[in-house]
């Protein structure tokens, strides 16, 4: 299934392929954020901001920390073509880290009153995360790296405990590697070292982890990462694990894109999603194929010769 919407590139003489634009939620689609809002300047004056979830807006970014210990994501950042806005996770401020966070609660914001009137929650469960307390899932994003540090891309739970996570190890190196670990057990899956290439810091990546479902052990948790450009048409799959039994979903606290504190990641993310079905390599479609402006004449005139016949 294309999930993404194309803007047609026609070319002469060769085959031609579409930018895309943002993702379209379709019926397995739990939350998802575009990180499109306008930059704004972090001060405990100024109205903020939030990342909306284009599918429910009761969850959107809760940017509680920013002072000089905990510091937040901000809007403004630029994402690959065709994809809008972007957030950023590596601005200064505070006491000038970088590589900072945002927290995706239920109803919550530190700034102002929640959507739809709920409480402030600082908690959130699997089936709301998730879709299922012992279901399959796919969490996927891009991010743009920016050189200074890896870390984090994105957690469940806060001040560290058993968390879903996915963390990217020696970035920068001739053999990155990414940890992840699925939200009911302690098990680290690790990929291999040389199967990721050597990342750049003026391309978008997009990353994907997928679990099918089955707690009760065997199961595939599957690793994405592909370098997002106009040829790519399907995910690039890195690596599959087998999961061991580990139970239902232990899930609290917030989702965080990034980190609250230490290993953070720099950078910039976008389009962050999660979903409740185990995604295939052709469900993550960054280009597809389009005709080029040759065959498109020859398309169209033979449409016209046809009609004229029928006349």
């Amino acid at each position: 299934m294309k999930l993404l919407t194309p803007i047609l590139l026609l070319t002469s003489g060769s085959l031609a392929f579409g930018v895309v634009s943002t993702y379209t939620p379709d019926a397995n689609t739990l939350h998802l954020w575009h990180f499109d809002e306008e930059l704004f300047t972090p001060n405990f004056t100024l109205i903020r901001l939030y990342p909306v979830d284009v599918v429910d807006s009761n969850f959107r970014l809760d940017d509680g920390y920013y002072d000089a210990t905990y510091q937040s994501g901000i809007m403004g950042g630029t994402g690959y073509t065709g994809f809008g806005g972007a957030g950023q996770l590596d601005h200064p401020g505070g006491n000038g880290l970088n590589g900072h966070h945002y927290e995706f609660r239920r109803g919550n914001n530190a700034f102002g009153t929640p959507p739809g009137g709920l409480a402030p929650n600082t908690s959130i469960t699997a089936t709301e995360l998730l879709g299922s307390p012992s279901g399959a899932f796919t969490i996927d994003g891009m991010i743009k790296w920016n050189g200074s540090a890896s870390g984090y891309i994105f957690e469940t739970g806060d001040d560290g405990g058993v968390t879903t996570r996915l963390v990217m190890n020696n970035a920068g190196s001739a053999t990155p590697t990414f940890t992840l670990r699925l939200p009911n057990g302690s098990t680290l899956f690790t990929t291999t070292s040389g199967l990721i290439p050597t990342l750049t810091t003026t391309d978008w990546y997009h990353f994907a982890v997928t679990f099918d479902g089955n707690n009760a052990g065997g199961s595939d948790l599957e690793f994405y990462w592909t370098k997002v450009e106009e040829t790519a048409t399907q995910a690039n799959l890195v690596q599959t694990f087998s999961s061991t039994a580990t139970g239902a979903y232990a899930v609290g606290g917030s989702f965080q894109v990034g980190h609250w504190g230490g290993q953070n990641f720099d950078g910039q993310v976008d389009e962050f999603r999660i979903s409740n079905v185990a995604r295939g390599s052709g469900d993550f479609i960054f280009a597809v194929p389009e005709p080029t402006t040759t065959l498109s004449i020859l398309l169209g005139a033979a449409g016209l010769l046809m009609r004229r016949r029928r006349a």
